[in-house]
């Protein structure tokens, strides 16, 4: 949200150019879509982030696609951003301990 600007720029982004591209595409019902959203996305959220991708989620999910993948990642690993988030930095600890373990 920070990064877009606003929560009417976030929801622009991470939700309507998704959506608006997917139904744009001709013969749906011969595409295999993949879509990488988040772990913990519920349309039901009272929360802008996991709503915004559970509606996306969802909004995917009636645009008559032959196969939908939708990943859900909790994490993603040495993502190259140009602002650092504060629960990665915190997790990275973490996630790195559990690769050792695992």
């Amino acid at each position: 949200r920070a990064a877009a600007g606003s929560a009417d720029k976030f929801v622009r982004i991470d939700h309507d150019y998704v959506v608006n591209a997917a139904k744009s595409i001709p013969d749906a019902s011969k595409v295999h879509f993949l879509y990488c959203s988040s772990a913990g996305s519920n349309a039901g959220s009272p929360f802008l982030y996991p709503k915004t991708k559970g509606l996306t989620e969802q909004h995917l999910s009636e645009c008559g696609f032959k196969q939908l993948t939708i990943m859900q990642p909790g994490f993603l690993e040495n993502a190259e951003r140009s602002q650092g988030r504060i629960g990665e930095t915190i997790a990275i600890p973490f996630v790195s301990l559990g690769k050792l373990i695992s």
